[in-house]
C-alpha cells in the first residue's frame, strides 16, 4: 500500500478522522455497503467509491445511516479482512491491525452515544 494516495474514510460526529489509502479505502466501503440493510445507504456508499470522492464523513449522515454504518464497522469488517486477505500477502497484519484501529475508534464512538442516549432518556424529567 505503499504509494498510495491518502483517504480520509472516516470523520466521526466529533471530528477525529481515520485514513487510508485508496484501495482499501474502496474495499472498506464496499463492505460497509454490502452489510447495511438499507439499499439507498448501499447505493450512497458505493457512488463514493465510483465518483473516487476520497472521504466518508459521519456527520453527513443522518443517525440512521451512522448506525448501520457503524454496526458493520464494529461486527463486520475484521471478519472480512481475515477471510478475504490472502494469508501470504506482504502486509496483510500491518492492513489489518490499521483497520482494527479503524474497528476501536468506531465502536468506542457507537457505545459512547449509545450512553448518552441511555443518560438522556434515564434522566429525562418526566412530563
Amino acid at each position: 500500500m505503499a504509494g498510495e494516495e491518502m483517504a480520509s474514510i472516516i470523520t466521526s460526529a466529533d471530528g477525529l478522522a481515520w485514513t487510508l489509502g485508496t484501495g482499501l479505502f474502496s474495499w472498506v466501503l464496499d463492505t460497509i455497503a454490502c452489510g447495511v440493510p438499507d439499499p439507498a445507504l448501499a447505493a450512497k456508499l458505493r457512488e463514493i467509491i465510483e465518483f473516487n470522492l476520497g472521504g466518508l464523513d459521519l456527520r453527513d449522515c443522518s443517525p440512521a445511516e451512522r448506525d448501520q454504518i457503524l454496526a458493520v464497522l464494529c461486527t463486520s469488517l475484521l471478519p472480512a479482512a481475515e477471510r478475504e486477505f490472502p494469508a501470504d500477502e506482504f502486509g496483510r497484519r500491518p492492513t489489518i491491525n490499521h483497520l482494527r484501529a479503524l474497528v476501536k475508534l468506531c465502536c468506542t464512538w457507537l457505545a459512547s452515544r449509545q450512553v448518552c442516549n441511555w443518560a438522556t432518556r434515564f434522566f429525562r424529567s418526566p412530563s
